[in-house]
């Protein structure tokens, strides 16, 4: 057994089950379709049903069609053993192949109504990069990706200029001039793949400034906490010492005379 399908699997099997709120169907269907390809059982979706040999056909047609059997039997077991229980036993009777689990699960938990996408583009075009929330712009890059996503699952294409003018309309004003830079290079081709390098750049730019304030903040601060134990020594007597007309010192205390004076 393939160790990655044993880092995955019990996931689908508890906490990701199919049928849970919390579980989004794109992401489980992402995961099993790579759990039944580490199997290399996942032809059984796609590839239709041998022809039942008959008494004389080839021992390959045989053993074909029994291999085709045995794994369209694990496969669809596989997927129902990823499914809430009042799903298991409704979907466990009503399709009797991987193919036709697989498709019908599809119908049913894949959301393509007209409200549905609606909501999600609304989703994705309100989105915002707020600086405050203490995200790098790749990590809203990547979440508005996701969003476009969603909306392709729900039978929503997002053509690529209109997904540069939503990610350029969710920036702030602050990143202007680097908008600014995008468009003077690409000022008829809308190539969403130039914009992200220019906000990668641009990030990775500002993460490093930002490095280096922090760095001239301490040195400097580092100065006034010198400055500030100089003084005190001097304060203290560790200055030089004024010597009066009378012979005495001045150490930032009482006067006394020079011969009372210990270093």
């Amino acid at each position: 057994m393939s160790k990655v399908f044993e880092m995955v699997y019990p996931e689908l099997k508890s906490t990701y089950k199919l049928g849970n709120p919390k579980t989004k169907f794109a992401i489980w269907r992402s995961k099993i379709q790579f759990v039944l390809f580490d199997l290399g059982i996942d032809y059984v979706l796609t590839d239709p049903k041998p022809i039942e040999p008959k008494p004389d056909s080839s021992e390959s047609d045989l053993t074909h069609y029994e291999k085709w059997i045995d794994d369209d039997f694990i496969c669809r077991h596989v997927i129902l053993g990823t499914m809430e229980d009042n799903h298991f036993h409704i979907f466990d009777q009503m399709y009797k192949t991987a193919k036709d689990l697989m498709e019908g699960i599809t119908k049913m938990f894949k959301n393509t109504s007209l409200a549905h996408r609606l909501f999600l583009f609304k989703k994705y075009k309100d989105c915002k990069f707020d600086v405050d929330e203490g995200i790098e712009i790749m990590d809203h890059v990547l979440r508005m990706e996701v969003m476009v996503r969603d909306l392709e699952e729900a039978g929503m294409k997002v053509p690529e200029v209109m997904q540069v003018v939503v990610l350029i309309k969710s920036l702030p004003e602050s990143w202007e001039k680097a908008v600014n830079r995008f468009m003077m290079m690409n000022d008829k081709d809308m190539n969403y793949g130039e914009l992200v390098r220019v906000l990668r750049i641009e990030g990775e730019w500002r993460k490093w400034k930002s490095r280096d304030e922090e760095v001239e903040d301490a040195d400097d601060d580092d100065e006034e906490e010198e400055e500030e134990e100089e003084e005190l020594r001097r304060g203290h007597g560790g200055g030089k010492k004024k010597v009066f007309k009378s012979g005495r010192y001045n150490c930032g205390g009482d006067e006394h005379y020079a011969s009372d004076w210990h270093n």
